[in-house]
C-alpha cells in the first residue's frame, strides 16, 4: 500500500482516478489538515504546467545519445591507473632478475682450486713481551708446505699454567 505523500503527489498529478481518487480525496476531507494547502499546491501546479514553456530539441537523438554517453561514463567506476600494466611490470622483473643475475656472476669471484693456501692468511711481524725479562721470538714454516704454521717462542717464562688460552 502506497503512503498518503505518494497517493498526494499522484493526485496532485492527476494519477488517480476512479475510485481511488474518491477514496483519497474522503481521506482529505477527514484530516484535520487544512485543506488550503491542497489547493494552493494545486493552483501552483496548474499554473507552472501552463507558462511553462518547452522548446523541442532539434536533434533529440543526439540529445538522448550524449546524455547516454554521460550516463555510462559515471557508472563506470573509477579505475587507478599506476601507469604499470601487469605484462609492464612482468618485463621489469623479469629484467631485474637478470641484472641482478650478472652482478651476482660478474661481482662475486668464484673459488679457485688452483691456490691451495688457505683464504685466511695470519703473518706474525714481531713479537715482544711488556717484562724485560722474557724474550720473543717467531718462527715461520715454509708456506709452500700444507701444513704452514707460525710459532711464537718465549724465552724467560718460568712457568706456564696449564689452562692459560
Amino acid at each position: 500500500m502506497k503512503t498518503f505523500e505518494e497517493r498526494y503527489t499522484a493526485w496532485l498529478d492527476g494519477g488517480l482516478t476512479g475510485e481511488a481518487q474518491t477514496a483519497f480525496e474522503r481521506e482529505l476531507t477527514e484530516r484535520s489538515e487544512s485543506l488550503e494547502a491542497p489547493a494552493e499546491l494545486q493552483r501552483f501546479q496548474d499554473f507552472f504546467r501552463s507558462h511553462s514553456h518547452v522548446t523541442p530539441l532539434e536533434s533529440p537523438d543526439f540529445f538522448n545519445h550524449q546524455l547516454l554517453e554521460r550516463i555510462a561514463a559515471e557508472e563506470k567506476p573509477p579505475t587507478a591507473r599506476s601507469g604499470w600494466s601487469l605484462p609492464r611490470l612482468a618485463w621489469f622483473g623479469g629484467l631485474s632478475m637478470a641484472t641482478a643475475l650478472v652482478l651476482f656472476i660478474a661481482i662475486i669471484p668464484k673459488k679457485s682450486e688452483t691456490h691451495s693456501q688457505s683464504a685466511y692468511i695470519a703473518q706474525v711481524i714481531s713479537a715482544r713481551s711488556a717484562d724485560p725479562n722474557i724474550s720473543a721470538t717467531a718462527f715461520q714454516t715454509d708456506a709452500a708446505q700444507p701444513d704452514d704454521m707460525t710459532v711464537v717462542w718465549l724465552d724467560g717464562l718460568d712457568y706456564v699454567p696449564e689452562n692459560a688460552q
